[in-house]
């Protein structure tokens, strides 16, 4: 999650994009159902792209899943022994990220790690040294803030 946050902020337009989609696909107030997160395939684009960037790629570029080999991206293994959470995980970052993403608009501070970002790895997780440092701005006041 603080990969995608990572490069949520770093890439605006990006960001932006995955608003859009979610504007086109759930009203303001309503709810969240397993049915419209399964109409998010540019956010799902993004978190895919990257799962596959970390370990370091060469490019963060969203729009390529239809260009990547499947095999490429081995975040949950792959094949009949592939991790058995895999599409419950996708499901929760989707989730959380709709939920944010439909209020606040995410932004660098002074702090934010540059990018690409330093990564700790272990044989368990990725994660950005230092942890994400993000400005989450409410949709209203977005606009206003682009101007500083």
């Amino acid at each position: 999650m603080s990969l995608v946050t990572h490069m949520l902020i770093h890439y605006p337009e990006v960001q932006e994009k995955v608003q859009e989609e979610l504007l086109s696909v759930l009203r303001p107030e309503e709810t969240i159902t397993y049915s419209s997160i399964q109409n998010l395939p540019y956010m799902t684009s993004v978190i895919q792209e990257t799962l596959r960037l970390y370990p370091p790629a060469f490019a963060f570029l969203p729009e390529n899943k239809s260009r990547i080999n499947t095999m490429a991206m081995q975040a949950f293994g792959n094949g009949p022994r592939n991790c058995i959470g895999m599409r419950f995980a996708y499901m929760e970052l989707r989730y959380t990220f709709a939920h944010i993403l439909r209020k606040y608009r995410l932004e660098k501070t002074e702090n934010s790690e540059k990018d690409p970002p330093s990564i700790d790895m272990n044989p368990l997780v990725l994660k950005i040294k230092g942890g994400v440092r993000v400005r989450a701005v409410p949709l209203r006041f977005a606009a206003h803030s682009k101007t500083r």
